[in-house]
């Protein structure tokens, strides 16, 4: 299999900030990771469920899900993107289920993600505030709970955010924005606190 480069391995990673001074414990950590593999399925109708149903079993995901909360199982993450659409991330291996395979390609075509993608984390206790000034979602706990995601814009480019744990963000980006994306992270977060290193 082909090794996915990220086009932040040249980036030092992680990032870490601190408040008022370089003392203060660490409020900000940007980081980023191997994305693993991301496989989107599509499809129409009555025939696509049929087709992925099988599969969703197999990963022990309780059907399609909805548009809001990501289902999760052993460590793949599943997104419904659209009503006939479904975002399977699997996040520490470059290994897609071998399942995929057994689906008719005709009722739900397979489009690997994997190499259009990065993954960035953003965690720490201002990471709400910051994504907040970034992206156009309401990211309040009522709003956006745990294993809540969207589909947004940051920048005016596409951006999968997705609410992994209580102050902990994992955003998918589009690999061609990659490097601008980190440093608009780092330049919106200036005014709350201060950075160890830069990227």
């Amino acid at each position: 299999m082909v090794e996915v480069r990220s086009p932040l391995a040249h980036c030092k990673t992680p990032l870490l900030a601190r408040g008022g001074s370089m003392a203060d414990a660490i409020e900000l950590k940007i980081s980023h990771a191997s994305i693993g593999s991301l496989m989107q399925i599509a499809g129409w109708g009555a025939a696509f469920t049929e087709a992925v149903t099988p599969l969703l079993h197999e990963l022990d995901l309780d059907g399609l899900g909805d548009f809001h909360q990501a289902q999760t199982s052993e460590g793949r993450v599943c997104f419904r993107i659209a009503p006939t659409r479904l975002l399977i991330w699997t996040m520490d291996s470059q290994v897609a289920p071998a399942s995929l395979s057994d689906i008719d390609a005709a009722s739900a075509p397979i489009l690997d993600l994997s190499h259009s993608r990065v993954r960035v984390t953003i965690e720490g206790s201002i990471a709400r505030t910051l994504l907040t000034r970034l992206s156009t979602i309401d990211l309040r706990l009522h709003s956006f709970p745990d294993g809540a995601f969207s589909l947004s814009t940051i920048h005016h480019t596409s951006a999968l955010i997705f609410h992994s744990q209580e102050i902990q963000y994992e955003l998918l980006l589009p690999s061609s924005y990659a490097g601008s994306f980190l440093y608009y992270f780092v330049k919106d977060a200036k005014p709350f606190v201060l950075f160890d290193s830069y990227p």
